[in-house]
């Protein structure tokens, strides 16, 4: 017979080979990027949890904060480094350098 196929999670648009990787809480969550967003989902499940974006030029790095664990860091090449709160989307703190 045909084999059957299920969708298991949409993939995000916008993943491009220039992405800085994938990382990982070491717990409940693991953390990828595309241009402009972090995707972050569920170790247990691998669904999609947050959107994280915010950003107007390509992210170059991204990691989480050691000591907070629902937080990361991401650097982009708009110039900023921002400390992000994951359950709720938004930056806690940005910094801008010039360039």
């Amino acid at each position: 017979g045909r084999a059957r196929m299920r969708q298991c999670a949409l993939v995000p648009a916008g993943n491009h080979a220039n992405y800085c990787g994938a990382i990982t809480d070491g717990s409940k969550y693991f953390a990828y990027c595309s241009n402009l967003s972090i995707y972050v989902s569920s170790l247990e499940t691998y669904r999609l949890e947050r959107i994280v974006a915010g950003y107007e030029q390509t992210i170059t790095c991204v990691d989480w904060n050691p000591h907070a664990p629902l937080q990361l860091v991401a650097c982009s090449l708009d110039g900023t480094v921002s400390i992000w709160d994951v359950p709720a989307e938004v930056p806690l703190q940005t910094l801008k350098f010039d360039s």
